[in-house]
């Protein structure tokens, strides 16, 4: 297209070797590989949950097999190095690589000779259902709302409000279920209800129930909670009204028949 050319080479990778290209001539330099090191990086937000184990296998593979393998702890600040290594085996230049034992409850990856352990801490939620037995607000002194609160190793951590609006339940979610290594304590309870007592049943695993009881005042709501309410005769005011007159024809029936027997007595 009326452009001079400029011309160049490259090489395709020669495995084990690096180029350098001069001009038209190439250099290849043997990677002579005598010594590995790398270290470990734990992604579990500092072992809150405890799992980390206390050693680790590190696995060093030529040309995909197994050469040798090294144990690892804290005690060597989680870092590794494989020394004296060949060049070659049975005339094949060796390809070096690292693996890791299986540990459980952590994902691995490898980057070049380091190691990086994933594990996300383990979460739980907790349901809480409350329940009233209170003759279906027959005296209507339910609350429009409640409140519970969350407690981890009796640590106030939440608080939820509760209204039939969620259907008297609430569920506290993403709770870690482990801190520093030890396992979290949950537990609620209940801010206080006029008018009712209060039970709580379940566990943080399998959720709680709150049931607040409240005996009737037997008014349907007419009465003032906390009035004095008379004792309940078991029968109703048309019955009392029966029961007085029947006494007074009674005692007057009497008193007629004493008058009689006297002024007969007295003739």
């Amino acid at each position: 297209d009326g452009e001079s050319i400029e011309w160049t080479i490259a090489e395709i990778e020669v495995p084990g070797y690096t180029s350098v290209v001069s001009g038209y001539n190439i250099t290849n330099t043997r990677n002579k590989v005598d010594e590995i090191s790398g270290s470990k990086t734990w992604d579990d937000n500092n072992n809150q949950d405890g799992k980390r184990p206390t050693l680790i296998e590190v696995i060093l593979l030529a040309n995909g097999q197994e050469y040798t393998r090294l144990s690892v702890s804290e005690k060597d600040g989680w870092t590794w190095k494989f020394t004296n290594l060949p060049e070659y085996i049975d005339g094949e230049l060796i390809t070096w690589t690292i693996t890791e034992a299986e540990v459980t409850g952590y994902t691995s990856t490898v980057t070049d000779y380091n190691i990086t352990n994933t594990h996300t801490p383990e979460t739980i939620s907790i349901k809480v259902t409350k329940v009233w037995d209170d003759n279906n607000n027959f005296d209507q002194v339910r609350p429009t709302s409640i409140v519970v609160n969350l407690y981890a190793n009796k640590e106030k951590v939440a608080s939820a409000t509760i209204t039939e609006s969620n259907n008297w339940s609430w569920t506290f979610e993403n709770l870690d279920v482990y801190k520093s290594g030890e396992k979290i304590t949950w537990t609620i309870d209940e801010e206080s209800v006029e008018y009712y007592e209060t039970k709580i049943e379940g566990s943080a695993e399998k959720g709680w129930t709150i049931t607040n009881s409240h005996e009737d005042f037997g008014t349907g709501g007419d009465e003032i909670p906390g009035e004095i309410i008379p004792p309940q005769t078991g029968l109703d005011i048309p019955d009392m009204a029966n029961i007085y007159s029947i006494l007074i024809e009674l005692f007057t029936f009497v008193i007629i028949a004493i008058a009689n027997k006297k002024k007969k007595f007295i003739n």
